[in-house]
């Protein structure tokens, strides 16, 4: 995770790191059960848990084959179950602090590179900026804009 966020710390927007660590908390929260352990005592039908379906139905395909838009679907649905999802883990991991502190950073880089981001890369960024800011509000409980 903090491998991830640190590329996204150089990187800025450029990379799809907050894509991959979607998959990878998805991935983790299905293998860990974190959602079914009863020591959790948030609410959890904030997550959708398709991101962690489509993981662990283990549905094998070629990734490269699917259409654009089922792919942009696909990862929408994982970005959307990270903040939550990632903030449990991180309690766990007693990694909260330091990823709210770089998704702070990470997304008052982003807010700067609004007015110069094309339009054609201008909705990812505000969902990327979106999920950051939904990732430390549900870590510190702090809101970001």
């Amino acid at each position: 995770v903090m491998n991830i966020f640190e590329i996204m710390l150089v990187q800025g927007g450029k990379t799809f790191g907050l894509e991959l660590l979607a998959i990878k908390v998805a991935f983790w929260w299905e293998s860990l059960h974190v959602n079914e352990q009863s020591s959790i005592n948030v609410p959890v039908q904030r997550v959708t848990k398709l991101s962690s379906f489509l993981i662990a139905k283990n549905i094998c395909f070629q990734f490269q084959s699917l259409p654009c838009d089922v792919l942009i679907q696909f990862y929408d649905a994982c970005i959307a179950d990270l903040p939550f999802k990632l903030a449990l883990l991180c309690g766990r991991w007693r990694i909260s602090d330091d990823v709210s502190n770089r998704a702070k950073r990470i997304c008052n880089d982003g807010i700067r590179l609004r007015a110069t981001t094309p339009k054609s890369e201008a909705r990812r960024l505000e969902n990327s900026l979106t999920c950051l800011r939904d990732i430390v509000q549900f870590i510190t409980g702090e809101m970001l804009f």
